[in-house]
């Protein structure tokens, strides 16, 4: 008996039954697998259709979950990156609105399930606002290194946003440590703002990143200022300063941080008391300047550029005068007075007792009893200039009685 099923076993027959039988079973199995749906979950980005322009888009939930299924071999590829979740805006207003979230799917694939089924969405008027941006320094820098001359490209930026976050916003930074500064002096960095929804994602800031150019330097702090001057002391009343120039333009103080940072320029008394030309002042600076001390120049040069006043005044009511001799005794003028403008030195014009000019006319030659003559003007002072007269031609007549 045992001999006989140990002969059945071995024989060909029955191992080519066995065979067959498991490649129906495999191949069955196979086909089931492919056939069989698989139910996965989610979770995809909202994405907004038909945004108004110049709003903000705000909602507390930002992705849904997603239930779909599908056969095996679709989610073995990438079919199911396809899937899209929707937020369709078009036609909303400013203000809370609930919308529906609607799914697009790829072919094969089935919607089982999608949570939240809708999303509240909160559209929001934006607005942009230019702000410079500083350097803000993450801990403190070691007592014998000074970070001078920072600067900024661009020095600001511009962000938009919802209009009440932007109106919050106080300034725009960028953080940097000791360990970042050292041994270089330039960074590249993100930018951040100060505002009551600090951080907050609905911002766009343009550009997001600044280059920070600065000077580390080891020792005393150092820090290069302009120099400007203080007038003091009068000119004579008849010149005035037209330009002021300094050599050289700045100079270098050096101190504690506190000192230096106080200091945004130096500026030198200059006395220019009865000045009446153009002149150049060499002007020593002192050594100590509130409360640090001036490195470079020890002496700048000033120039003052000085030139005259001139106004301009018109007189009114000035006698004419006649001059000259003829066949007739005497002679008449009509009118008797004219009006004359000048130029000239503040001292000579506006002098209330002393007319700058006098007004005449010529009769000398003269046959004719009555004729048209031009009224003409001798410069009584210096640097004054006729501007006009009015009349400009007068009448004189021989007086015959």
């Amino acid at each position: 008996m045992l001999k006989e099923i140990d002969r059945l076993l071995s024989s060909r027959t029955f191992l080519k039954v066995i065979s067959l039988l498991m490649a129906i079973a495999i191949w069955y199995y196979v086909a089931s697998d492919r056939t069989s749906e698989t139910v996965r979950t989610f979770s995809f980005p909202i994405e907004y259709l038909n945004a108004p322009a110049e709003y903000a888009i705000n909602s507390n939930i930002r992705s849904v979950e997603v239930q779909v299924a599908a056969s095996r071999e679709l989610f073995l590829g990438e079919s199911w990156s396809g899937i899209a979740c929707q937020a369709d805006l078009k036609g909303l207003g400013p203000g809370k609105h609930i919308v529906p979230v609607k799914v697009i799917l790829p072919s094969g694939f089935k919607l089982i399930n999608i949570s939240p089924v809708s999303i509240e969405v909160n559209i929001i008027k934006t607005q942009s606002k230019d702000v410079p941006v500083r350097l803000k320094l993450l801990g403190e820098l070691p007592p014998e290194y000074t970070l001078e001359e920072v600067e900024m490209e661009p020095e600001k930026i511009t962000i938009k946003g919802p209009e009440d976050i932007i109106n919050s916003i106080s300034e725009a930074y960028v953080e940097a440590s000791f360990e970042m500064l050292k041994d270089r002096n330039t960074l590249v960095l993100p930018v951040r703002v100060k505002s009551a929804t600090e951080g907050s994602s609905e911002l766009l800031m343009e550009p997001p990143k600044v280059k920070v150019n600065y000077v580390l330097t080891k020792g005393t702090p150092k820090k290069t200022v302009p120099i400007s001057v203080n007038i003091e002391g009068k000119l004579d009343q008849d010149y005035d300063i037209k330009s002021i120039t300094v050599e050289p333009g700045t100079g270098v103080v050096e101190g504690s941080m506190d000192a230096i940072r106080a200091i945004r320029e130096i500026v030198v008394p200059v006395n220019v008391e009865g000045l009446k030309k153009t002149t150049s002042l060499n002007v020593p600076l002192p050594e100590n300047y509130r409360g640090a001390r001036i490195k470079f120049p020890n002496t700048i040069t000033v120039n003052l550029a000085i030139e005259p006043k001139v106004v301009r005044r018109t007189y009114d009511n000035v006698l004419i005068v006649i001059k000259g001799k003829s066949i007739y005794p005497s002679w008449g003028v009509k009118p008797e007075i004219a009006s004359v403008t000048v130029e000239g030195l503040p001292s000579v014009v506006e002098n209330e007792h002393e007319l700058p000019v006098e007004l005449y006319v010529d009769v000398t030659n003269l046959v004719s009893t009555e004729l048209r003559v031009p009224l003409q003007y001798k410069v009584l002072k210096p640097q004054v200039k006729v501007i006009s007269l009015e009349p400009s031609t007068v009448t004189v007549f021989a007086n015959m009685e």
